[in-house]
């Protein structure tokens, strides 16, 4: 048998660990990301994307071998900046979410839209809505992010934004 044939054979039993995202898989991730920011675990349960990941996600792209190239580059050198800016944000927004905890406020998890981002494979611009309750107050809140698709799970992107 020829090294060949093995490469062909452990290509097709790794297809068969990768499936299309489904709304399930959003609505799942969409669950983490709430519970990432609202809960008082410090766990990190949607993971930035790590750089050999993004790369791949790169060469997925409909894009010329000189704008992957190009857009590797930049990714390369802002990767670390970009990181820290999802970390903090997360950071900010877990402090917040302390507070509000404290004083009585309830999350509960509702909906996550998505949309592909556009000219793009395996990128989604991601929109998780969730009850907001304090006392009298109740009100929808939503997160928006972006994710990656990788074949079997979801990553983050970009920051996780609040918006009202």
């Amino acid at each position: 048998m020829s090294i060949r044939y093995f490469a062909f054979v452990f290509c097709l039993a790794g297809f068969g660990f990768s499936h299309a995202q489904t709304q399930e898989d959003f609505d799942d991730a969409g669950k983490r990301i709430l519970s990432m920011v609202t809960d008082s675990a410090v766990t990190q349960i949607v993971h930035y994307i790590r750089k050999p990941q993004y790369f791949e996600l790169v060469d997925r792209q409909p894009i010329s071998d000189y704008q992957k190239t190009l857009l590797k580059e930049k990714l390369n050198d802002d990767y670390s900046k970009d990181h820290s800016v999802m970390e903090n944000a997360l950071a900010g927004l877990r402090a917040s979410y302390a507070i509000e905890r404290k004083e009585g406020a309830t999350f509960e998890y509702y909906e996550t839209l998505n949309e592909p981002l556009r000219n793009s494979t395996d990128t989604y611009a991601v929109k998780t809505n969730y009850i907001y309750r304090n006392g009298k107050v109740q009100t929808i809140v939503s997160f928006e992010y972006e994710l990656a698709w990788l074949g079997d799970h979801f990553a983050l992107i970009s920051e996780i934004r609040e918006s009202f």
